[in-house]
């Protein structure tokens, strides 16, 4: 439907057509309540006719509405109204979004493209001749193209943080306003579009063809700027829009398209099989510059750029001029945007350049601190994006002292791993040797990368080499910390502060250096943390919360501050960051007194408090959840297939199913608006969809089932001082908990045996490794260590016959799955070899799965005439969480072909984010 000047849509008075879009007409309106311009988008017959794709349309609007970002074009709303004072009338619907007065790029590249006088296409003076040419060159200037590029690269940023994908991005969708602001339009619309039907029928306009885009073999997008996995037909997600970002970086800066042909078909092919003319890309374009669009345009989408956040970092450095490539190819140009040649938008390149500049040395003079700069090659944010193979755990990344280098533990494939990212470069490496590490953490000098791997601490050379285990502590190692005297300072769950020394020999072994004071309330001494001058800061956690504390190595004192929380990191001359009140936060800090200020400002409000690092160069990392933290309990069946149990969104951990299947127990930090200090035990009826949630006080974790499916068994620290004790309770909710067992140290139960009479558990007496240990359910409460290592044991699990035990250990420096007869436990097999944590039986016994990383393994077992286990193999692999700490993790189902797991979505995993110029604010003195 064409609609005239003066048509009414509701409170909208048409006031011009403008053209058509890639959804179909396109007017300026005029909104007549809020008096504001606004461009109307009417939507084609075909979608407009069809009440399904009318309600889809709505829904998307409805999300792409969330997006508010100064280089987005807004979408204020939809309008359903009949067409008054139409001719014969008639019904519309239509987008209503912001009305960007500006040129689209298109228009800008053809004018450009078109002329040989820079000022007859309307352009900047910053447009500059080829050497010896006497012609302009054929593209966008490289400072100006760069500039449109950058502002491009926040919109998408942006979106893709939001979850949101352009589809559908080229010259057409960008304008470029007189002030310079650069607007990306129709975010997301071509997927509102999509007609869902094999139909191939086009509702857009050519070359854009829109179809299903979920479906295999439907396209959504246009043709000269698919990523050819859009041109597939196949599934897209970010990467396409790194692609098509390519593309149109390409066509500014050659004035010709990246991929060409005479119909779409044409193009396409050349999209799937042609590489760009690269010599078309200017002599003069930095290699900085032509790397990124060469990453950028990688057909494969595995080996592409994976973020564009990593793009926007590379044009921020290249506009810098920190190297003299830049300067004289990206700088210059814009310098002479000060001529008196008429340039609308670049006129203003020089003033936006110093007055950022001017801006960054005002900040650091406010702030009355000399922030140390960036390390050169880099830019002030950085969003590290992982390979699809690869989801960042939510353990504290690590920032090598000159702010140079980030290590952070990641989950891929193979298990749980130490990487390596140099900040001015896109490539990160695996440590050798690192696997099942986390809580990274660098040598003073930066040369050495330290990190945890349950009771073993290793050390691997910073620039690359294999990683070498240290002295074992008795304990489960929770933090860890490189001292100034050259050794690693360790802490676990409950012991004092021992020192690792580093190098090997016969003076070798872990030094105590605390002691936890039970008599004054002390429960453990945890955190701990390096100053420079050799003293140690840590918490000295009690009943109540914890209170920051000093070591001194040379009186061998334990000085408390009288501030509580927890210390992250001191940061020259005069800050502490440290964790209080559920919050990360800073204060001054005289390092000659161990003084910390009243005074304390908030810092890094959007980070996890527990996964904040700083460097003394003044770089920050941390992790950060853009959805907040849900896992949704799924039934996952052989091939990886897998559908929701549960409405209810929650952080959940340690999913158990009833032996009889009808029930779901699991851990909970938050159900719907629920928000508890710690966690619960919630039981779920399948049948019925309610829950329950059993006593709550302190914080409840680990339930494990009884045999007749009756009661549910966990871990409990209710009770001032009575530590982490065995409970369990009625599991419809019934009656009050009763205490199972108490010992002078913290269990958690893994499972009860078939026959109801024994449950098992680990924990760890004081300065010992950990053991499994059983207590019987006659109503004696029997209990005894039935096995003992000076590694970890975790996930004990009975056969379905009572006659073996499988659990795993860490006893070779990586968790490994082991079976041992019971009670015996006389022998013992290795089930896996390659990694392995979370062991449990087939109903039939006939097979035992285990985690490897994102994998579910599986090894057929036979237990007559004697015990033997089959190569494990890969049953499937997917988002599925995965526990650090090597605890249960999934279930299996009664029928044996089910697996009750935890679904991470991928908007919802967390997110690796570095900070390369910050710094606390200094409270006022």
């Amino acid at each position: 439907m064409s609609l005239t000047p003066g048509t009414r849509l509701g409170t909208y008075e048409v006031v011009a057509a403008i053209g058509s879009g890639g959804m179909g007409e396109v007017y300026r309106a005029r909104d007549t309540k809020l008096n504001r311009d606004v461009a109307i988008k009417i939507l084609p017959d075909a979608v407009a006719h069809d009440a399904d794709r009318v309600a889809r349309f709505t829904r998307e609007a409805q999300a792409l509405a969330a997006l508010n970002h100064p280089n987005i074009a807004q979408i204020y709303g939809i309008v359903e109204a009949p067409a008054a004072t139409e001719p014969g009338g008639g019904h519309v619907h239509a987008l209503v979004m912001e009305f960007v007065d500006g040129e689209d790029l298109s228009m800008i590249i053809a004018g450009h493209a078109g002329s040989k006088d820079p000022a007859s296409a309307g352009w900047s003076p910053g447009a500059s001749l080829r050497p010896g040419s006497g012609q302009a060159a054929p593209g966008i200037p490289l400072a100006d193209a760069l500039l449109i590029a950058k502002q491009v690269c926040e919109a998408l940023e942006a979106a893709h943080e939001q979850g949101i994908i352009h589809r559908d991005l080229k010259p057409a969708n960008i304008k470029v306003r007189a002030d310079g602001t650069v607007k990306v339009l129709d975010f997301g619309l071509a997927k509102a579009l999509d007609p869902g039907a094999r139909t191939g029928h086009d509702v857009a306009n050519s070359p854009t063809l829109t179809a299903h885009a979920t479906q295999q073999g439907f396209i959504v997008g246009t043709a000269a700027y698919m990523a050819p996995e859009q041109a597939r037909g196949r599934a897209v997600d970010r990467r396409a829009d790194i692609w098509a970002f390519g593309v149109v970086l390409y066509e500014m800066l050659t004035g010709r398209r990246a991929f060409d042909g005479e119909d779409s078909s044409d193009i396409i092919a050349s999209v799937l099989r042609s590489e760009p003319e690269w010599t078309a890309v200017p002599a003069s374009t930095p290699a900085r510059a032509r790397e990124l669009l060469m990453r950028c345009l990688v057909k494969d989408p595995r080996q592409r750029l994976h973020d564009i956040g990593d793009a926007r970092l590379e044009i921020e450095y290249i506009l810098s001029g920190k190297d003299q490539e830049a300067r004289t190819s990206a700088v210059a140009p814009a310098a002479h945007a000060a001529s008196p040649s008429p340039s609308r938008v670049w006129r203003l390149v020089p003033w936006v350049l110093t007055a950022a500049a001017i801006l960054a040395a005002a900040a650091v003079f406010i702030s009355g601190r000399s922030a140390a700069p960036a390390p050169s090659g880099m830019a002030a944010g950085l969003s590290v994006e992982l390979p699809d193979d690869l989801q960042v755990l939510s353990s504290p990344p690590a920032i090598s002292p000159d702010g140079r280098r980030l290590a952070f533990a990641a989950l891929g494939k193979r298990g749980i791993a130490i990487y390596v990212r140099d900040l001015d470069r896109f490539e990160m490496r695996q440590v050798a040797g690192s696997d099942g590490g986390y809580n990274p953490f660098f040598s003073p000098d930066g040369q050495w990368i330290g990190f945890i791997t349950g009771s073993l601490v290793k050390k691997a050379p910073a620039e690359g080499g294999q990683a070498s285990a240290l002295a074992r502590p008795a304990f489960w190692v929770a933090a860890a910390t490189w001292a100034a005297d050259g050794r690693i300072v360790v802490s676990g769950l409950d012991s004092g502060l021992w020192a690792l020394p580093t190098e090997p020999g016969p003076a070798s072994v872990p030094v105590e250096l605390t002691r936890i004071d039970a008599a004054a309330g002390e429960r453990a001494h945890r955190d701990p943390v390096a100053l420079p001058d050799g003293r140690l800061l840590f918490t000295v956690l009690r009943e109540r919360g914890g209170i920051i504390s000093a070591y001194d190595p040379a009186t061998k004192r334990v000085i408390p501050l009288d501030t509580t929380g927890s210390p992250v990191a001191y940061l020259p001359p005069d800050q502490l960051v440290f964790r209080q009140a559920g919050r990360l936060v800073s204060a001054s800090f005289d390092l000659s007194t161990t003084r910390i200020g009243t005074q304390v400002t908030p810092v890094l409000p959007e980070a996890a408090p527990e996964t904040a690092a700083f460097s003394r160069a003044g770089v920050a990392a941390y992790l950060y959840h853009p959805e907040g933290t849900r896992r949704d309990l799924v039934y996952v069946d052989r091939t990886g297939a897998y559908r929701n149990l549960v409405s209810e969104v929650a952080d959940y951990r340690w999913p158990r199913l009833s032996p009889d299947g009808r029930r779901i127990a699991v851990g909970a930090l938050v159900i719907g608006e629920s928000r508890l200090a710690g966690a619960a035990i919630w039981v779920f009826d399948l049948a019925t969809g309610s829950h329950t949630r059993l006593q709550d006080d302190g914080v409840n974790t680990e339930p494990v089932w009884t045999s007749d499916s009756r009661r549910v068994v966990y871990s409990s620290n209710r009770g001032a001082g009575a530590g982490v004790n065995l409970y369990w309770q009625a599991a419809d909710g019934s009656g009050s908990s009763e205490l199972l067992s108490r010992l002078p140290f913290e269990q958690w139960p893994t499972d009860v045996s078939r026959d109801g009479r024994l449950l098992a558990f680990y924990g760890q007496p004081k300065g010992q490794g950990y053991g499994i240990w059983t207590v019987t359910l006659d109503g004696a409460a029997k209990t005894e260590e039935v096995l003992s290592s000076t590694g970890v044991l975790r996930g004990a699990r009975f056969s379905p016959d009572g006659r073996w035990l499988a659990y795993a250990s860490d006893e070779t420096g990586r968790f490994e799955v082991y079976v041992r007869p019971f009670p015996s436990l006389q022998a013992k097999w290795a089930v896996s070899s390659e990694g392995g944590v979370s062991p449990a039986w087939s109903p039939d016994g006939k097979e035992l799965f285990f985690r490897n990383g994102s994998r579910m393994m599986v090894a057929d077992v036979k237990s007559s005439p004697a015990f033997s286990a089959g190569a494990p193999r890969v049953l499937f692999e997917g988002p599925f969480a995965v526990d650090l700490a090597g605890d249960i993790d999934y279930d299996v189902a009664p029928d044996g072909k089910h697996f009750l797991m935890m679904l991470v979505a991928r908007a919802s995993q967390p997110r690796l984010r570095v900070h390369t110029q910050w710094a606390p604010e200094a409270p006022a003195r």
